[in-house]
């Protein structure tokens, strides 16, 4: 089985639109499948949309960030894949296909974003690769495409020490799963630009610039606890 998680903020205008095109993909190209939207305390009706789709709702009480949401749509996820993607669908979900496959042969896939998109979201992202790379000492190229896979074994491991709530969470997995000795595939993807992202390059880029800078802390005062990814 497979599991596809989508995490959305006020996301209303799209987000029944993305459900339907991933649920008539899924069906046409995976079998046997589950889409989960985490509703992650929207204020709009995010949630009311998507009465009558094929997708489980999981609603969270208030906003806490791409990573916390994401966190939770694994936790209630049942396939042996498991997927995440934006609500937006700026990437393919020929990923999840080609993902599935190569899963019989890694612990995780990345997308690793190429092609043409905004001069300054390339400007950011090489600044923040750079930084990362520096910083968590990563050979990672792209660290924070919004694409990802795991086996199941793996997400659960993952799942259980991630810490960050925010956009940085992408780059926590990667770390992670490094320090881990996990088995990663990366696969390119071309990137669809939304003019209306609801990632602020200054703002949240300061914030995701402060929590790499928190994971490395974190990892050198051992508060990451390896030893529970292996429990149960």
């Amino acid at each position: 089985m497979l599991s596809l998680i989508i995490p959305a903020y006020n996301e209303q205008s799209i987000i029944k639109k993305t459900v339907n095109y991933a649920d008539d993909f899924l069906e046409k190209h995976c079998g046997n499948y589950e889409i989960i939207v985490v509703d992650d305390g929207s204020r709009d009706d995010t949630s009311k949309v998507l009465a009558g789709t094929n997708t489980t709702v999981v609603t969270m009480p208030r906003n806490r960030g791409k990573g916390a949401a994401v966190r939770e749509g694994i936790s209630k996820s049942n396939g042996d894949y498991i997927f995440f993607t934006d609500a937006d669908l700026p990437y393919s979900l020929e990923f999840v296909v080609n993902g599935a496959k190569m899963l019989s042969k890694f612990d995780m896939v990345c997308g690793k974003r190429c092609g043409n998109y905004p001069l300054k979201r390339r400007l950011a992202s090489a600044v923040y690769n750079k930084f990362t790379q520096s910083i968590l000492k990563t050979d990672t190229e792209d660290v924070q495409c919004g694409i990802k896979g795991f086996t199941k074994k793996a997400a659960v491991r993952l799942l259980s020490l991630c810490r960050v709530d925010g956009f940085a969470f992408d780059t926590e997995l990667i770390f992670l799963a490094r320090m881990m000795g996990l088995e990663i595939g990366f696969i390119d993807v071309a990137l669809s630009h939304r003019p209306d992202s609801k990632v602020k390059i200054l703002s949240d880029g300061l914030e995701m610039l402060i929590d790499v800078i928190k994971i490395k802390n974190s990892f050198e005062a051992g508060e990451y606890n390896f030893s529970k990814s292996y429990q149960g």
